[in-house]
């Protein structure tokens, strides 16, 4: 399986994974910055984004990927 080489969620990432419009992807970005603590300028990793989600990085990182490719 393909990697990615980043490791920061991005807007179009949830809009592939949930099938959102552009505009709740990003509430839903500064809902997890809310929970997490962090501040505008710091990113969502995957790792949070799949513990937030309760999802696995693999399923993620596949999405991700078909979305991509």
């Amino acid at each position: 399986m393909q990697k990615l080489s980043r490791r920061v969620i991005q807007v179009s990432d949830i809009q592939s994974f949930f099938g959102k419009k552009k505009r709740m992807a990003y509430k839903m970005i500064a809902e997890m910055k809310r929970h997490f603590k962090k501040k505008r300028h710091q990113p969502i990793t995957f790792t949070e984004f799949c513990e937030y989600y309760g999802t696995t990085e693999e399923e993620l990182t596949k999405s991700i990927l078909i979305s991509e490719g």
